[in-house]
């Protein structure tokens, strides 16, 4: 029994007919009838009854039909698979939030492109959160996000760096003068906070509401070009990485009384089928980055 046995087996089944069999398969009449014989002669059995030009199968053959299915259905969907593994070869597609995305990963890609020059990216830009959605659903490779202990057993993390959130303002803002900041110090102040996909999101709503107090929130934005131009008014202030800040002499960060570290890592799907690609950018992040060096 051969594939091509089956799959002539099963179009000669959906069209009851070899001669439209043949021209769905863009094969000779000849070619499928021998492929009917041969299964037929190999097993003993007949698979169809033939009347005038109509096919009908025999129980024998209804019961061939059915197991072969699942067989040729699982070949569909490896042929398919390996398709995508040749369209994506040298391709990672990667999932990156706005503020890794402006002072870590280009540090990251970088040094990798330099060591891998062929590998090209295809980066999917949103929030830590929603990026984990992103791995699960096979929309991304992999992706470079906050983690944390709540993560589920579904993803593989790898941490690659720490860092903390601070809270910062521009110039002339009447708190750029301090030195550090606490929560209650802001019951009053007007907040940018990323939107609701990322991780910061939540904990730092999760801070305010445990010293009861209802935050005041401008806006919502994972623009940081657009945060930085509201915090130039000087009235009101925003929750980034210190690295962020650090890198525009504008703005001012102000640490936290009780500081926010942040871990950021590698996640991607446990038991996932990883392209040798991707596993070359896991493997040279570790050693560059890692944190366990």
């Amino acid at each position: 029994m051969k594939y091509l046995q089956m799959l002539y087996f099963r179009e000669v089944c959906r069209c009851n007919n070899i001669t439209k069999a043949s021209k769905e398969l863009f094969v000779s009449q000849p070619a499928i009838s021998s492929a009917i014989k041969e299964l037929e002669h190999e097993f003993g059995v007949k698979l169809f009854h033939r009347n005038n030009n109509k096919l009908i199968l025999t129980p024998e053959g209804a019961f061939f039909y059915d197991q072969i299915q699942a067989i040729l259905d699982s070949t569909d969907k490896l042929h398919e698979k390996m398709k995508d593994l040749g369209n994506n070869h040298n391709k990672i597609k990667i999932g990156v939030p706005p503020m890794i995305g402006i002072f870590l990963f280009p540090k990251i890609f970088n040094s990798f492109t330099a060591k891998y020059p062929k590998i090209q990216f295809e980066i999917l830009e949103s929030g830590s959160l929603e990026i984990r959605h992103y791995v699960m659903d096979d929309l991304v490779d992999l992706a470079i996000g906050i983690i944390d202990n709540e993560m589920t057993s579904q993803f593989h993390v790898e941490k690659i760096y720490e860092t903390e959130l601070v809270f910062c303002v521009s110039k002339n803002h009447h708190l750029a003068n301090h030195s550090h900041i606490a929560f209650e110090m802001l019951k009053d102040e007007s907040i940018i906070l990323m939107k609701t996909d990322s991780f910061q999101n939540p904990k730092i709503k999760e801070r305010f509401a445990k010293l009861g107090i209802i935050p005041n929130i401008l806006l919502y934005s994972s623009q940081l070009y657009t945060i930085k131009k509201f915090l130039e008014y000087g009235n009101c202030g925003a929750f980034v990485f210190k690295e962020v800040a650090d890198m525009d002499p504008d703005l001012i960060p102000i640490p936290l009384d009780h500081p926010m570290q942040i871990t950021i890592g590698m996640i991607w799907k446990n038991h996932s089928l990883l392209y040798s690609e991707t596993e070359d950018f896991i493997r040279f992040v570790k050693e560059e980055y890692g944190l366990h060096k």
